[in-house]
This record gives C-alpha cells, structure tokens and sequence, in this order.
C-alpha cells in the first residue's frame, strides 16, 4: 500500500530512495499519524489499518509508549475509553 500524498507529508524525516510502504512500516505510519496527524489523516489511518488494529496497539503499553504522553492519553482516552499515560 502506499501512502496518500497528503499523508506522506508527515514523513519529511523519512525521506529515502524509496517511499513508505503501509505494510511493512506500519507501526512508524500509525504512530506518526496518531502524533501529528490532523482528523482527515486520522479518517485515512482508520479506514486504512482498521479501528481494531489501531486500538489494539494502543492497548499495547510497550507500543503507546511510542507516542508523546499528551498523545499516548489522548488516544487511549478515545479509543480505550480510559486515558492512559505509560511511566516513561
């Protein structure tokens, strides 16, 4: 899969010889959308990867620490129903 053109903005720090590929760099896509994405790259993330897919790796303490701890919590908060910060 690749990324939208208004997605791979998000990846100015990636720029390689290559683009992002949406499966074998998904879990750099999801977090960095999650951290700096804006609602309509989240509506493509959702409708890309699948709420269940992003839910699960937010349930997953070692992956949501990976987010910023304002982030981690904003998303466990929506997704999870419970806001949630791991201890960095």
């Amino acid at each position: 899969m690749r990324l939208p053109s208004d997605i791979q903005r998000l990846f100015y720090r990636y720029r390689t010889v290559r683009p992002c590929n949406g499966s074998t760099h998904e879990s750099l896509i999801i977090e960095k959308v999650l951290e700096d994405g804006a609602v309509n790259d989240w509506r493509w993330l959702f409708q890309a990867y699948g709420m269940e897919r992003i839910r699960a790796r937010t349930r997953d303490s070692a992956r949501a620490a990976q987010l910023s701890s304002r982030v981690e919590w904003s998303w466990t908060l929506v997704l999870l129903h419970k806001p949630h910060e791991t201890p960095r």
